[in-house]
């Protein structure tokens, strides 16, 4: 038969310094605590070698694979490509005439039909 104090450490309703001076009291209670202190230590497991950590970590971790370590050059290279074909697609890209550019125009289409009209002017006159 269990204690009732032992149902209450089972519980967790009694701290752990109230159940080791009960145990120390009771001889159910005794047996019980020095049975799960023996379990404690046996379920323990033991301590590793120092370099088996070392050794583990060298057999499963591996390098990443050749994508994994190109993925940023590749991306800076895309992203290259991209600006580039940009800076073409803006360079052919046809621009509107400077102020000075359409005067310019003006003035020379300007003198070019004066010249046209003044000569077909001259042949009209002398078939007339």
């Amino acid at each position: 038969m269990k204690c009732k104090q032992q149902v209450l450490m089972e519980q967790g309703k009694l701290t752990e310094q109230a159940w080791q001076q009960h145990a120390k009291e009771c001889p159910s209670c005794r047996e019980t605590h020095r049975l799960h202190e023996a379990l404690g230590e046996a379920l323990q497991a033991p301590a590793a070698p120092a370099d088996l950590v070392d050794k583990v970590f060298a057999r499963t971790t591996r390098r990443p694979s050749w994508l994994v370590r190109w993925r940023t050059v590749l991306a800076g290279s895309m992203v290259a490509v991209l600006v580039a074909a940009g800076a073409v697609y803006h360079t052919l890209q046809p621009r509107p005439f400077s102020n000075a550019e359409l005067v310019a125009y003006m003035y020379q289409t300007e003198t070019d039909e004066y010249g046209t009209f003044l000569s077909d002017l001259t042949i009209f006159e002398q078939e007339f």
